[in-house]
């Protein structure tokens, strides 16, 4: 035997050669490229209710940050701020479920895209009829959708909400048991 390999040794070298590169790239783009370039926003809202003798306004601060490292495209008419209101019922505080969605707004219209790192910020006002009730509860939903991507049909969505009670809630939630 000489000291040469044979060409079964040769091509069998060769092949886990190409496979242990080509599993590392795959790695490589799966775990670590995949997750540093994946859209990632960071949403959230706070709402607060104001009240006066003429109006009562519920102000919404409603907030995106892109935390990833790409420019993420927004859904036209897609990114949304949902109003529902609840009431509690009589003494014993039975509480309806959330009513339909009273009102709906369209935020950060000016925003075709959000870039990397990019903070965008905007505030949204709700008109509330008066007279509301002592037992008046709402609850804002803010919604961002991403643009539809190759292997997303319907994109990303982003979600976050907020609870603000009104007046009755607080007086039955101050009571002891």
């Amino acid at each position: 035997m000489t000291g040469t390999a044979s060409p079964i040794e040769t091509a069998q070298q060769v092949i886990t050669t190409v496979a242990v590169v080509v599993g590392g790239g795959w790695a490589y783009l799966k775990f670590i490229r995949g997750r540093v370039y994946a859209p990632r926003i960071e949403l959230s809202l706070s709402a607060t209710l104001h009240r006066t003798d003429e109006t009562q306004l519920l102000l919404c601060h409603v907030v995106a940050e892109n935390r990833g490292l790409t420019r993420i495209r927004l859904q036209p008419q897609r990114q949304l701020v949902y109003l529902y209101v609840t009431r509690m019922s009589g003494v014993d505080a039975v509480v309806q479920p959330w009513l339909e969605k009273t009102a709906v707004t369209l935020v950060f219209a000016d925003h075709s895209s959000i870039e990397a790192q990019e903070r965008v910020a905007e505030d949204v006002r709700f008109h509330l009829p008066l007279p509301a009730g002592p037992g008046d509860a709402y609850r804002v939903e803010a919604q961002l959708w991403a643009a539809k991507g190759r292997l997303r049909r319907r994109g990303r969505r982003w979600l976050t909400s907020a609870t603000v009670l009104g007046e009755g809630w607080r007086a039955a939630l101050a009571q002891p048991d």
